[in-house]
Parts: structure tokens; C-alpha cells; sequence
């Protein structure tokens, strides 16, 4: 179905009421300028002598019918139009406009609107295309996520696309940020973690970072997510720096497993006596206490399985439209879809599209990731960056990566279950000096330093903790 000429959304009136104002009274432009631009008037000519009208008065220049007349005395469509005598008539019309503002304002809605005729127009364009195309087709999620991603852009600036920008704004921000860092003695930055190494060493989660945290089964790299989840969403509910609200996808454990693990690690109970019911009238007070207090933290769970990346980013978008969510987490990036040939080239795709979601909304995206088997195998179990699994794309793409590693699992998992080994002794003995801890191995920091941090795990209440070194 097509759009008739008399249906596209404009108003010819609006627009020569706010050029007749503006050559009226040049004062007027600074309460149009920031947002109107040339190419939101329907009527080309009305958007040419706009914006003329904003170059004269930034040269410190009159603009009048008499000096747009000289400016335009070449153009042939200036005659045609009528000339002077057009812009008087315009310049005399507009004798009794008080608010240009309002003309504005509805220049600028009619634009939007044309421009969504236009997103729908080249999305129905796009799927008879695709249907009918003998090449590989796309598939309907990604032509939806192409849609909304000009749907979102169109919403937030008013544009379909990104134009060019001076060094202005990109210092006035960096300014911005540095001060904030003063204020926060020289450590937080980003969103906070809640574990005061990490945060002073990287000054937290950084707007449109990506940051990979790869580890092998149990080392609780879903448990350290889930804080990191909590300790930022918690901030937020209580107005202290670095707090934000958090979209968490979760693809392999359901929301009520999510809710059970945030239920333990914020009441202090032991998830396993949780599940069974095992818990005497003190502990229950302090779930149904934490279960309040979790229900008004900004704390958003997706958990679809399977999502294609595209899809990710789609939900992301309204995300942040919705609740100006300040951080995602991704839990975890090999269960990810994307539309490739190869499992290398996908896993290339996915980790590309993290980071563009990081870009794009300018949040800070953690995504969890497997290592490969070949970490078992070594003497020295501490991952590497090559042990990433299924493509070194991740590493390229991400601004930080980091790894869990918890020594106790190994020292527990080769001492067997007999108490009158030797094995099982000697495993005692050096239990005793890494209980409970964790490292947190900082393998790229593209922004600063890399290192080790030391945490504090429990895996019954699903929670970490800032390491406090005891003397031995």
C-alpha cells in the first residue's frame, strides 16, 4: 500500500508561520535551533531558507526578506516561488506569533512521522526482497532487529542515522568524567560491582565496555554475575554512586533458579535448605524480608533460551527504553544463536553483537563464556586468554576478560573420598590455605592494568565476598 501525497503527515501552515516569526524576529531561532534542522521541513525550499536563516544570524548578519533576497538572487527556484514578495508575505503574516516553539514542535512530530512511513515502507520493501531472493536469505529476526534498531535511533534522536560530531561534546564528556572520579576519590567511575578491588582497579563497570568472564564449570562464575547484579541493582535502590538497574539473560537457568540464588545470597541462607524447606523461624523472617526488599530492586530477567543475537539486542533496546537500565549481563555467550556457516564464525557474530549493544546503548555488557577442556589437562589450572573457547574473536572484541579460578575445587576434587589416604591428608592440609578462595584473574584490561584479585566464595549462600586477608 502506498502513501498518498495528501496522507504523508506535514503542516505547510506551521511551516511558514515559524519562517515568517523567524524573519521577524531573528531572536526567535535560539529557541529552535538546538533541535530543528533543515531536513525536517516537508517542503524543501522552507528548509533551505531555515537554514539560511541560521547562517546569517550566526555570521552576526540580519536575515530579513531583503537580505535572504540577495543571498538567493541566483537560485531559480527562488523566482519561481515568487521571491521577495513570497517572503514578505511570509515576514507580514507572522505579526501575531507568540510561541514559535509550538510551530516547531510540530514540524519536528510530522518528521518523525514520515520518517516511521518510511522505516515500515523499507521493512515491507526488505521482506519481499528477502522472500524472493535466490542468495541466502536473512532470517525474520534479523530484518525485525534491523527495523528496530531505526525505530530506537529514530526515538532517541530523531535521526535514522549517526552524523559526524567535533571533539565538543566527546570533551565535555571526558571532563564530565573526570570530575566524577574526583569526587569518588580517584576509584569509582562506571557502575559499581560491589567488590572494592575490582572497582578500584577498573573504576567498575564502564559505559560500553565489553567484559568477558570466562571460567570452567563450578568455579561460580553465574554466582559472581548474580551479585555483581545485585550489588549494582542495590545501589541503585538506595541512591549511592555507581548504582544502576540490570537486564540479566539468563539461557540456561530459569527465573524462579535466579530468584532462588539472589533469596540466599541477600537473606545469608543456605539455597540447599531453601529448596528443601529446611529452615527454622529465624531464617524464614529473613527470607520473607529479602524477598520485599528484592522485589523493588531494579533487577530485570530474561530467561528465553536460545536467543538469537539480533533478538538480544532488540530486548535490550527496550530494555533501556523502558526502565534506562545502566548494565547487562549475558549468562552465557556460547548459548547464543547467530545466522553463520560455522560455530567459529558465529561465535564471531555473537561477541561482535555484544559489544555493538555496549556501543549502542552505552552500557557496560558482561557476558559469561566457557573455556576450553584443555585447562584440566595442565599441572597449573589458571586460565588463559588462549583457553577461550570456540574463537579468538572474543578476546579481540572484548575491552576487558577476566577469569574464575578457585584452587579449593581442584585440591577437593583430587583427594578422593577416602579420609585414611594419603591424598586425602595431604589434600587437608592445603584446604586449609585456600578455603573459600577465589581468583579473580584480570587477563586484558584495555583501559588499565591487568591482575589478580582476591574474593571470598560460598557456594551454599551463592555469594562472594571482598577478600579480608588472616594472618596465618
Amino acid at each position: 500500500m502506498s502513501v498518498e501525497q495528501n496522507q504523508v503527515p506535514h503542516s505547510l501552515d506551521s511551516e511558514q508561520a515559524l519562517i515568517g516569526a523567524l524573519l521577524m524576529d531573528n531572536e526567535l531561532l535560539g529557541s529552535v535551533d538546538e533541535f530543528l534542522k533543515e531536513e525536517h521541513f516537508y517542503v524543501g525550499v522552507h528548509g533551505k531558507i531555515f537554514s539560511t536563516i541560521q547562517i546569517l544570524s550566526e555570521k552576526g548578519q540580519v536575515a530579513d526578506p531583503v537580505s535572504l533576497t540577495s543571498y538567493f538572487k541566483s537560485a531559480d527556484w527562488f523566482e519561481e516561488l515568487g521571491g521577495k514578495q513570497f517572503l514578505q508575505h511570509l515576514n507580514d503574516n507572522a505579526s501575531k506569533i507568540i510561541n514559535v516553539k509550538t510551530y516547531a514542535d510540530i514540524i519536528y512530530k510530522h518528521h518523525l512521522e514520515r520518517q516511521m512511513i518510511k522505516v515500515g515502507t523499507d521493512m515491507v520493501n526488505s521482506v519481499f526482497t528477502n522472500a524472493s531472493s535466490e542468495k541466502e536469505k536473512k532470517e525474520p529476526i534479523e530484518l525485525i532487529s534491523l527495523a528496530e534498531e531505526k525505530l530506537f535511533k529514530l526515538a532517541q534522536t530523531g535521526e535514522t542515522g549517526k552524523d559526524f560530531q567535533d571533539l565538543k561534546s566527546p570533551l565535555v564528556e571526558v571532563i564530565r568524567k573526570m570530575e566524577e572520579a574526583k569526587l569518588s576519590g580517584g576509584s569509582l567511575t562506571g557502575y559499581t560491582t560491589g567488590f572494592t578491588d575490582y572497582d578500584k582497579i577498573t573504576g567498575g563497570l564502564q559505559p560500553s565496555d565489553l567484559i568477558i568472564l570466562a571460567a570452567r564449570p563450578s568455579m561460580g562464575k553465574t554466582t559472581f554475575c548474580l551479585n555483581i547484579a545485585l550489588n549494582t541493582a542495590k545501589a541503585a535502590l538506595e541512591n549511592r554512586p555507581g548504582g544502576g538497574g540490570v537486564g540479566f539473560f539468563s539461557l540456561e537457568m530459569s527465573a524462579d533458579q535466579i530468584a532462588a540464588k539472589f533469596l540466599a545470597s541477600w537473606a545469608s541462607i543456605d539455597q540447599t535448605k531453601l529448596a528443601k524447606g529446611q529452615i527454622n523461624q529465624n531464617e524464614q523472617d529473613r527470607i520473607i524480608a529479602a524477598a520485599d526488599q528484592l522485589s523493588h530492586t531494579p533487577v530485570y530477567i530474561d530467561d528465553t533460551p536460545a536467543l538469537h543475537i539480533n533478538a538480544v539486542r532488540a530486548r535490550a533496546r527496550r530494555l533501556k527504553r523502558k526502565h534506562d537500565i545502566g548494565v547487562i549481563i549475558v549468562d552465557y555467550l556460547q548459548l547464543l544463536r547467530a545466522s553463520a556457516e560455522n560455530r567459529v564464525q558465529e561465535i564471531s557474530q555473537i561477541s561482535q553483537g555484544l559489544k555493538a549493544i555496549a556501543r549502542e546503548l552505552d552500557v557496560p555488557v558482561i557476558a559469561l563464556s566457557q573455556l576450553a577442556r584443555g585447562v584440566e589437562s595442565r599441572e597449573n589450572k589458571r586460565p588463559q586468554l588462549s583457553d577461550l573457547r570456540d574463537s579468538g574473536s572474543i578476546e579481540q572484541d572484548a575491552d576487558i576478560v577476566m577469569f574464575l579460578f578457585r584452587e579449593e575445587y581442584y585440591i577437593t576434587k583430587e583427594m578422593g573420598a577416602d579420609p585414611e589416604s594419603k591424598a586425602y591428608k595431604e589434600g587437608l592440609e592445603k584446604l586449609e590455605k585456600c578455603r573459600g578462595k577465589t581468583e579473580l584473574l584480570i587477563s586484558k584490561n584495555r583501559k588499565g592494568a591487568t591482575t589478580a584479585i582476591n574474593l571470598l566464595f560460598d557456594g551454599a549462600t551463592s555469594s562472594f565476598k571482598n577478600y579480608v586477608a588472616m594472618d596465618e
